[in-house]
């Protein structure tokens, strides 16, 4: 985001010019100004474009929330039939959750999103957050986290990886919702007027009406996203240089490692809890300065983010907590993942069990290890599987949704996991 707003119309042009093509995007459009902004600024660039290696497609979630849903997404398809735009509607089936619907519909939108991107052959998907969005997004981290060097105050990013395959690009960012609304005006076009985005219920609608009310400040999401790119590349070179992953179950690293006792080690850091404990985010402002505490002293041991760390004479180990393991019981057929850091799948005829349990002396004595890390990872590994159970390790952290800022450091997590590397943003990234 800039500190000068953007029009529609030029947002997508410079949006476009950075895409690799040939490419098709899949539109995001609920019916709101902000997508039927985005769907028809983008149509109307690629008609007035002279190359033809640029197509669209759009997609509506149904979240059936409301009784005039289904109603609303028939109009978005026959807005985008108006512009012979290929257009489908995808309905959340699921039961709804009696707490945090918001975040659930979320989760569920973006799965039914990338569904509907592979069936329609898309390369990526856009949205049409604005700079109203990023502001909104920004005031309610800061307002969570209370430290303005977060790394949330980057706000969103440009591009976003979902479910490790599907990007997700925003090219409105730096445009604002009532520059949107003229532009649709000017093109004859109308919008669906969602009453949740006046409902105070929600935390995004109180954040809203408070920022309307108070002058804007300058703006520092430019700066705070260079800053969080630079970090993601340091980490990664720090981690390459310095760190090993023992059978995806313990992180290891060097005194080296830590002896910069900077903010690169300390997101280092954060991100490697994250991956080790099996969740989806960093641990908070207040464990990590206790973690970097910890590592400033000298031998001992702390836990942090479900994540045992312990300091020794060999280095600094970090591994999963031996506690709260549960197990995990398939039928024939079923997958899922365990503990937050390894994905199943049984392609057997009978039930598995996945838990903890001793492994094979042989495989644990493969790591180069001290005797009581390798015995303290032979309680934290899935135990041996039947052969056709398949077991393999995920990181939830950048699994389900990796903003570009972090994909440095992302591929060098995945490099020491063996794991294939994330794919780049169809576009110029940082």
């Amino acid at each position: 985001m800039t500190d000068t707003d953007i029009s529609p119309t030029a947002a997508v042009d410079h949006f476009l010019s950075s895409l690799k093509r040939p490419v098709r995007l899949l539109v995001a459009i609920s019916g709101g100004s902000d997508s039927t902004g985005l769907l028809l600024a983008l149509a109307k660039a690629i008609r007035t474009r002279a190359d033809s290696d640029i197509s669209l497609c759009a997609a509506t979630v149904d979240h059936a929330l409301r009784a005039a849903s289904a109603g609303e997404a028939l109009e978005v398809a026959a807005l985008c039939a108006r512009h012979s735009i290929p257009h489908v509607i995808r309905r959340w089936e699921d039961d709804k959750p009696l707490s945090g619907v918001a975040a659930a519909a979320r989760l569920a939108r973006y799965r039914l999103l990338a569904d509907a991107a592979a069936e329609l052959h898309a390369d990526a998907i856009v949205t049409a957050h604005t700079r109203d969005d990023q502001e909104e997004t920004i005031a309610m981290r800061s307002a969570r986290n209370g430290d303005e060097d977060a790394l949330g105050l980057a706000g969103m990013a440009p591009a976003t990886l979902y479910g490790g395959k599907t990007w997700i690009l925003r090219p409105f960012l730096a445009c604002r919702r009532e520059a949107i609304r003229s532009f649709i005006r000017q093109e004859g076009e109308g919008w669906i007027d969602d009453p949740s985005n006046i409902d105070p219920h929600y935390e995004r609608v109180r954040t809203r009406f408070s920022l309307a009310s108070i002058p804007p400040k300058p703006d520092l999401t430019a700066k705070a996203a260079e800053r969080r790119c630079n970090l993601s590349s340091a980490a990664a070179e720090l981690l390459a240089s310095h760190g090993t992953i023992h059978a995806n179950a313990v992180a290891q690293l060097d005194h080296e490692a830590l002896l910069g006792r900077n903010e690169v080690l300390r997101y280092m850091l954060g991100g490697l809890l994250a991956v080790i404990g099996g969740v989806s985010h960093r641990p908070g402002t207040a464990v990590m300065d206790k973690v970097m505490a910890f590592t400033a002293k000298g031998f001992g041991r702390m836990t942090a983010s479900r994540c045992l760390l312990q300091r020794r004479r060999e280095g600094l180990f970090i591994m999963r907590e031996h506690r709260a393991i549960l197990p995990l019981v398939l039928r024939p057929g079923e997958a899922g993942i365990w503990d937050g850091r390894f994905f199943a799948r049984n392609g057997g005829s009978v039930s598995a069990t996945i838990e903890t349990g001793i492994e094979a002396e042989t495989q644990i004595a493969a790591y180069p290890l001290p005797s009581s890390i390798s015995r303290h990872m032979a309680h934290i590994l899935p135990r041996n599987a039947p052969e056709d159970v398949q077991i393999t390790a995920v990181a939830p952290h950048f699994d389900q949704f990796l903003p570009e800022y972090d994909l440095a450091f992302a591929n060098a997590v995945a490099k020491l996991m063996a794991r294939p590397p994330y794919p780049p943003p169809p576009r110029a990234s940082c």
